[in-house]
């Protein structure tokens, strides 16, 4: 394993756009809570706890869940969770995500919150893994998968493309509509939309009359350029009044999903990396000003000579589209 740290090990203070993001969830989460038969203290919460368990203190926190499941294959990282874990009530299982969905580790006594944190590039695996977990999810189950999607500025997308559809494992999840314009175009579309692919193989699999509703999407970068999706499993014909009653039908930041083209457009965030002054000076403007006027207004500039001339500008506006869901100070943990 290399010696560069991985998202895992990094933590959230440290990543300024997956804390917004992560806020963004919680948000999600605290809407769906309102309807009547979500009850999320009730949910059982599965996800990749790395060495902090962070996100399990978090839910934990803020709607009560006591019924958790971290997937850890790291060893290393598995032994910090044993030496940190926080509650009894927080299960460690030393597996692959594949190994614990397909495996007796899974299990189905009560509706989920099922977050898979991919932080490599192994799609195809990844993939698989969706389709096996909707063979297993139930209705009201809320779904939220990250993906590594970074590509490098001298990516050749031609060989991306043929790589794709020369591979026996990732032909199975393509969209019918996908040329070498998308992948260059929105690379984190692509994979969003071959993970919708993914899940409904495996409803159709299982026989299941369920529909998987993509609430919200993001791309963002801490280093890695890395995409989310997130949505709640229903039946077809309850999403409309579920959107209407939890808020969600009137989100600035919904995504809903194409069930016919797969297609699950997402938000990008960026924000400047910012020192407290600068902030405060800049949120005494943010509801005075339009953020072009803003970012002419304050007497410093963010990027560097070699950016594009609009880039401090977008940054600005990234901010004002996101900031309050970025934390002023790091959660202390323990």
């Amino acid at each position: 394993m290399s010696s560069m740290a991985s998202g895992a090990t990094i933590p959230y203070h440290l990543r300024p756009h997956k804390a917004i993001e992560r806020n963004l969830f919680l948000k999600i989460l605290k809407m769906l809570d309102r309807i009547t038969d979500i009850d999320l203290k009730n949910y059982r919460y599965v996800g990749f706890g790395a060495a902090f368990l962070e996100d399990f203190k978090i839910l934990h926190a803020e709607f009560g869940i006591t019924n958790m499941h971290s997937i850890e294959m790291d060893s290393c990282a598995y032994s910090r969770q044993e030496f940190n874990n926080p509650y009894s009530f927080i299960k460690l299982y030393p597996l692959t995500s594949a190994q614990y969905i397909t495996g007796d580790s899974f299990q189905y006594d009560r509706k989920q919150i099922i977050w898979l944190d991919y932080t490599s590039k192994d799609h195809a695996q990844q993939f698989q893994d969706l389709e096996s977990l909707a063979e297993k999810v139930e209705e009201l189950d809320i779904l939220k998968i990250t993906f590594n999607c970074h590509l490098h500025d001298n990516c050749n997308y031609n060989k991306l493309l043929n790589n794709i559809l020369d591979d026996e494992t990732l032909k199975k999840f393509i969209p019918n509509w996908l040329k070498l314009s998308d992948i260059s175009n929105d690379y984190p579309m692509v994979i969003r939309s071959m993970a919708f692919k993914a899940i409904q193989r495996g409803f159709s699999k299982a026989n299941k009359k369920l529909v998987f509703n993509n609430l919200a999407a993001f791309t963002y970068a801490d280093g890695q350029r890395m995409t989310t999706m997130t949505g709640i499993v229903t039946k077809s014909e309850s999403i409309d009044e579920l959107l209407i009653y939890s808020g969600l039908k009137k989100w600035p930041f919904i995504n809903l999903s194409d069930h016919k083209t797969l297609i699950i457009n997402g938000h990008d965030i960026k924000v400047p990396v910012m020192t407290i002054p600068e902030r405060i000076a800049i949120d005494k403007k943010l509801k005075k000003f339009s953020y072009k006027r803003l970012a002419n207004s304050i007497s410093f500039k963010y990027g560097d000579d070699q950016d594009a001339e609009d880039y401090h500008e977008k940054l600005i506006e990234g901010y004002a589209k996101y900031y309050s869901y970025l934390p002023y100070y790091s959660r202390v943990t323990y």
